[in-house]
Order: structure tokens, then C-alpha cells, then sequence
């Protein structure tokens, strides 16, 4: 009934695994768990392809070369043999007994996407986690779905996803599934979103972040310039890069940028960043 799917990248794998198998064994169903390296450093291949050989049910494929998340995620959307496929990011936690239940209900009522979420800690694990920590924090609830949508915790009918794959000329971090997304919604299909999160633990330095930030507005000025993501999608960014287009202020963000300190503006600073560097790469 159910192939969970994990794309998999320079990370060992067998405490989510071990998570998974425990849950599943509170619902009577079928299912199989498909793993797919992304061009790991060898160590990490080593130890999640014992998985396969160790654990039932377990499944491992691999790239030799990195070739980036929406390549994964179409692998192993070919490799499902069951009608709902759930993905799941490597670096998530599964807590509740009731995880796989709260599908089910969605998968009987054959519902095309769901989206159960994901949260964070309410403490700062770390001083150079403050970026993420306060970013995810910040974000607002029931806003647009585009905006509310992650690829780190979602189900979606095999059909579907065979049908309208992840775009693997994107092979760099962000706005792969911003655009999958926008793809399910032209071809008629509806996004359910169900209190269901995932526990996401490890949060990416500021520094990583910044860099992750850099890389997402590579890829969205290269979707702006085809048309393929419009402000009118409901992509923030892109609504504020229009309007400052339009004044001609970017010589404010860019002063903004210079002068705000991080520790009493982290987000402020990082939404500066990425608007300066969304002008940049679309000049």
C-alpha cells in the first residue's frame, strides 16, 4: 500500500529506518522502504546499503555521482510498486505512534497530495544554528500553500508522481518541489495539508544556510527568467523583488544589507541577502 521513499545524502539512515519499521508495525499494511544515495562519501554508502542486506523490506540504490535531490526522489518514484509513495528528508526524526495512521485516513479518503509538515526545536540547539532556528520559527501557518509546502514530509499517489517527476535540471538546493507543486496544481490535483510533522533536530549553521539561500536563489532567478515561477505563484520573494524592481530602490536593500546587525535582525538580514542576491543573478 504504502513505499516510503528517503533520497539520501552523506548521512547514515538506520535510526530513521529503525523509526519507520516500529511505526509500521501499528498498522496492518503493505509497504516497503526504498533508500537512494545521492553520490554519498563511501562510508555513508557502506553502512545504509547494509540496511537492505540486514532489514526486511528495506531497499538500497545509488548514484556514484551526486546528482541532486529531484534526480533521487524520480528514481525512486520508478522503483515503487505500491500506489502511495511517502517522502521523507534524510535528516528527520519520526515520533508519533499514530504517524502512518494519520495517512492511512488520507489514503481512504484517496486524496492526491498530502503534506503533514515538519517542526522544530523550541530551544536554540546551538549558537551558530540561530539563523535556521529563528527563521523556521518565524514562518506563519496556513499561508499560501505554495509557501507551506516541503518535500521533507509528503505523500502523493504513485500516479502522480510518475506522471509529473521532479525537474532534474535543477540539481542544486531550492524551489525543485516549489515547482513540482505548481506542476500538480495545473494538472487539476489538489495539496491536503494534515497535522502530521516530522521532528527535524539538526539544523544547518548560519553559515550553511546563507550558502543554501544563495543556491535557492540561483535556481529561482533561472525559474523566473523561463516563466516557470511567477510572483503571481505566490512566491514571496518574487513579489517583493517586483515591487523594489519597480521603485528602483535596490540601492535600499543593498544599503539595508551593509548596515543591520544579525543578532537583533537575523531574518530581516537573510531576507536582505536573498532579494540582493535574486538581483544579482537576474541582471
Amino acid at each position: 500500500m504504502i513505499s516510503v521513499a528517503i533520497p539520501i545524502f552523506n548521512r547514515n539512515v538506520d535510526q530513521l529506518v529503525q523509526q519507520l519499521l516500529a511505526r509500521l508495525n501499528f498498522v496492518d499494511i503493505d509497504f516497503e522502504l526504498l533508500l537512494w544515495d545521492d553520490g554519498s562519501d563511501q562510508g555513508f554508502k557502506t553502512l545504509n546499503a547494509a540496511l537492505a542486506r540486514e532489514l526486511d523490506k528495506v531497499h538500497y540504490f545509488e548514484f556514484t555521482l551526486n546528482k541532486g535531490r529531484s534526480a533521487a526522489r524520480n528514481r525512486l518514484a520508478e522503483q515503487a510498486k505500491y500506489d502511495y509513495i511517502l517522502f521523507l528528508d534524510n535528516d528527520v526524526e519520526v515520533l508519533g505512534e499514530d504517524f502512518f495512521s494519520l495517512y492511512l485516513d488520507q489514503i481512504q479518503q484517496r486524496k492526491a497530495v498530502i503534506y503533514g509538515g515538519i517542526t522544530y526545536p523550541d530551544y536554540l540547539p546551538a549558537a551558530d544554528q540561530f539563523l535556521r532556528w529563528k527563521y523556521e520559527r518565524r514562518k506563519k501557518k496556513g499561508q499560501h500553500p505554495i509557501r507551506s509546502f516541503g518535500a521533507c514530509n509528503f505523500m502523493v499517489k504513485r500516479s502522480i508522481m510518475t506522471a509529473i517527476p521532479f525537474d532534474e535540471s535543477l540539481e542544486q538546493y531550492g524551489f525543485e518541489d516549489t515547482l513540482w507543486l505548481k506542476q500538480v496544481f495545473k494538472a487539476g490535483h489538489t495539496l491536503t495539508h494534515i497535522p502530521n510533522p516530522v521532528f527535524c533536530s539538526e539544523l544547518d549553521d548560519d553559515a550553511t544556510f546563507f550558502k543554501k539561500s544563495d543556491l535557492a536563489m540561483q535556481n529561482l532567478a533561472k525559474l523566473y527568467q523561463s516563466k516557470h515561477l511567477m510572483a503571481s505563484d505566490g512566491i514571496r520573494i518574487l513579489e517583493v523583488y517586483e515591487n523594489f524592481k519597480a521603485a528602483n530602490r535596490f540601492w535600499l536593500s543593498r544599503a539595508l544589507e551593509k548596515v543591520l546587525p544579525f543578532q537583533l535582525f537575523p531574518v530581516q538580514k537573510l531576507q536582505l541577502f536573498k532579494l540582493n542576491r535574486l538581483h544579482q543573478y537576474l541582471k
